[in-house]
């Protein structure tokens, strides 16, 4: 999937620090927006990754402004939920006219029913809703739903039966269809050599993740 090439990551704690260098790695350009001392070290040292297989490092564009890395091929933000309202607000400048954006985050979406098909079909949670649309607003403040795609990100501490630890993430639509754009994000981090599951019930991932974590 060559159109997923310039990729950027939202947010560059250790979520999307191990995302950008796992892309980075696998030969996509790669840019971060980050702040504070994730900015510091990122420009002072490059991404380093230390995981189960070991460690590495590789560089990557940073800045603290959208505006400064321009339209990418696809955005992933891994910011908490609570910081969605200020990407929103912020990630204009990194979207082309069909730039897709993952939300890789744990727990549920308040944009859970988007694109379900069933009675409750895009209905919004209310207690978890950042006024944010699945993925941005047009020029109109209209809601962009085209772009949306829901992902999570599934990290086991614990080694189970001899196996080491599973660190993945699991990618999908909203209306559970496999597409080039999810399968073009897949391959980008499958060849930095991260174990990445495209999935078309995506909503039962979230399930489980939420019923193994205590």
């Amino acid at each position: 999937m060559a159109w997923c090439r310039d990729v950027c990551v939202y947010g560059a704690g250790a979520i999307g620090g191990h995302v950008a260098g796992r892309l980075a790695k696998g030969g996509a350009d790669v840019s971060v927006v980050a702040r504070g001392a994730h900015l510091a070290a990122t420009r002072q040292h490059g991404q380093t990754v230390v995981d189960e297989d070991g460690r590495f490092t590789v560089p990557v564009a940073d800045s603290e402004t959208p505006s400064a890395l321009g339209r990418q091929d696809a955005v992933i933000v891994t910011v908490k939920a609570p910081a969605l309202p200020s990407v929103a607000a912020g990630i204009g400048p990194l979207l082309g006219p069909d730039t897709p954006v993952a939300l890789v985050m744990n727990g549920t979406p308040w944009c859970y029913f988007h694109g379900h098909g069933g009675p409750l079909d895009g209905q919004r949670l209310p207690k978890l809703d950042p006024r944010w649309g699945p993925l941005g607003r047009r020029p109109s403040g209209k809601r962009d739903r085209r772009r949306g795609l829901l992902g999570l990100h599934r990290h086991s501490t614990r080694r189970q039966r001899g196996r080491r630890p599973a660190t993945r993430i699991v990618l999908g639509e909203p209306d559970g269809r496999i597409t080039a754009r999810v399968e073009g994000i897949a391959a980008a981090l499958r060849a930095g050599g991260w174990g990445i599951e495209a999935t078309d019930r995506l909503r039962d991932a979230v399930w489980t993740a939420l019923v193994l974590n205590p």
